[in-house]
């Protein structure tokens, strides 16, 4: 589960990169002279697109060695520009991009305004009958701000979910840690084995005496043999470490150590029918038989899934029915 949300995250966060990138790649926004003269404070020291025919070429020499002309929009509003790379003749349709500045006088009083180009280009003339019109080019620039509005309400969007689904992922696993986890370890290889003696529940051992006759102190917990063995219902099988197998005895296999067995006749318990684990105050049990499935109150387990038992929790193996007790 944290994994998937791991990569929805990584997903989402992608998505909003390409939505940057997208929106750096649209340029800038072209603008019209008289929405320059309108908000001049709101677009002053910024990058301004603006495009028109030349209206007239000014023949003033500068310390810059800047050429200055007038540009007039499709709506006749006319600007000043100043550039280095002077338009051929007046009438030529042009597209400025630059920067609005405002002009100061030299005593430092300001004027009007008029744009520092830094790239000029040569538009194809256009024809009379297929000319942008002033309300063409309105509609045009209100289409264009609502997309780019559009696209800063998707951006944010992406980025309000992106800090919720990061946020989940933090509240998930505080609550996890938060809880008691059952630390599963491969009994297999435990050494931890070697404590537990064999009892057989054909056998009528109550206590398993431990070598240098003392007796073992027994976990809290044992099974009650409540169905399928004739003979021995009621029979109590002690459990005496926390890392047990259980299974049916093998000819020429040794499991006079850590294990519960069931005598050769119980067909339908497996050689290895399970483990069972005494972890942090609660008993496990893992079925590790793909043949004859380990049940726990009816319900079947898959082979190496596990589960907690409680008090009364009746397991089933093969035929064997055992009920859980604990104090």
């Amino acid at each position: 589960m944290l994994l998937k949300m791991t990569f929805s995250v990584i997903f989402v966060f992608i998505v909003l990169v390409g939505l940057v990138i997208v929106r750096s790649g649209l340029g800038i926004e072209l603008r019209r002279v008289k929405e320059l003269y309108e908000k001049q404070y709101e677009f002053v020291d910024k990058q301004v697109v603006v495009q028109g025919s030349v209206e007239k070429i000014v023949d003033i020499a500068t310390t810059e060695k800047v050429g200055n002309f007038f540009l007039k929009d499709d709506a006749g509003d006319v600007i000043l520009v100043k550039a280095r790379e002077m338009p051929m003749s007046p009438g030529a349709n042009i597209r400025v991009e630059g920067t609005m500045l405002i002009a100061t006088n030299s005593q430092g009083q300001k004027g009007g305004i008029f744009i520092h180009a830094f790239k000029i280009t040569t538009q194809a003339q256009q024809q009379p009958e297929t000319a942008l019109k002033p309300q063409a080019t309105g509609q045009l620039e209100s289409t264009s701000r609502g997309l780019k509005t559009s696209a800063k309400g998707i951006l944010v969007t992406v980025v309000v979910v992106t800090l919720l689904m990061v946020a989940a992922i933090i509240l998930i696993r505080i609550r996890a840690t938060g809880k008691a986890q059952v630390v599963l370890e491969d009994p297999t290889f435990s050494t931890k084995d070697t404590l537990t003696n064999k009892i057989n529940v054909s056998k009528n051992n109550a206590i398993i005496r431990a070598p240098g006759n003392t007796t073992q102190q027994l976990i809290n917990g044992y099974f009650e043999i409540t169905g399928g063995l004739q003979g021995t219902l009621g029979k109590k099988i002690f459990i005496v470490s926390p890392y047990t197998k259980i299974g049916r005895e093998e000819e020429g296999v040794d499991k006079s150590s850590g294990w519960i067995t069931f005598p050769p006749e119980c067909v339908t318990v497996s050689r290895y029918q399970a483990d069972l684990r005494y972890e942090q105050g609660q008993y496990v049990i893992i079925s590790r038989s793909r043949v004859n499935p380990t049940l726990v109150n009816h319900m079947p387990l898959m082979k190496d899934y596990a589960v907690v038992v409680n008090h009364n929790d009746k397991i089933k193996l093969g035929e064997v029915e055992l009920t859980f007790r604990s104090k």
